[in-house]
């Protein structure tokens, strides 16, 4: 399903580096073993196999339109843009790492074991808006089989031109890497009401095809 041009949603928890909480409840660690590159996981893929999968790509890149029909961080949307897509072992060791489900046991929440290979993954865009590496865990989900990166970064940080529309947001990174490479840059404004935060999340860009971000692995 091709990811449509306009969506924005709440955040409902932060995926950290060994669990994660959604709707769902939470993957809370059970066990975890550190490995080397070479050396296989019990569920039989090593870290240098993982990184295999993440292959460089080239792929057509879209700047998406928010719900107010434009674009939240002054990219041209009417360009034609590729982005180019690579990844290189960080430092770091590697985990594998086996979760189960707590809490909410209504939906599956995808826990289970997994493999984390510290990467970086660099996205350089064709009209110069993103030139950028973001460093953090190359996760395969053994559950979904997907090969998945997420970071979160600061705009002044970066060293393309791409600023956002909202003052004081940060943004979001996504890739997924299988038989085909797709992802998307996100744009996250924390909103304040009542004394209470939430997290207004809108998409920025996105390369290949894509799910909307509850129902990706």
């Amino acid at each position: 399903m091709i990811f449509p041009r306009t969506f924005t949603a709440l955040l409902i928890g932060a995926a950290s580096p060994l669990g994660c909480k959604s709707e769902s409840g939470e993957c809370q660690v059970v066990s975890s073993m550190t490995l080397t590159d070479d050396e296989k996981s019990p569920s039989g893929t090593s870290p240098a196999e993982l990184l295999q999968l993440s292959k460089p790509e080239n792929a057509a890149f879209l700047w998406d339109l928010g719900l107010d029909g434009s674009n939240p961080t002054n990219a041209g949307i009417e360009e034609e843009v590729s982005v180019a897509v690579t990844t290189e072992r960080a430092s770091g060791s590697a985990q594998y790492v086996v979760t189960e489900q707590v809490g909410n046991t209504e939906q599956d929440g995808n826990c289970g074991p997994s493999l984390h290979v510290p990467v970086r993954l660099s996205l350089t865009t064709s009209d110069g808006a993103l030139e950028e590496a973001f460093e953090a865990d190359l996760i395969l989900r053994y559950a979904t089989g997907v090969a998945s990166f997420d970071s979160s970064f600061a705009f002044e940080d970066l060293n393309g031109w791409l600023t956002p529309v909202a003052a004081g947001a940060d943004g979001e990174v996504h890739a997924e890497f299988g038989e085909e490479v797709r992802g998307w840059v996100a744009v996250v404004v924390t909103l304040t009401s009542d004394g209470a935060a939430r997290e207004n999340w809108t998409m920025a860009g996105h390369w290949g095809d894509v799910a909307p971000p509850e129902d990706a692995p």
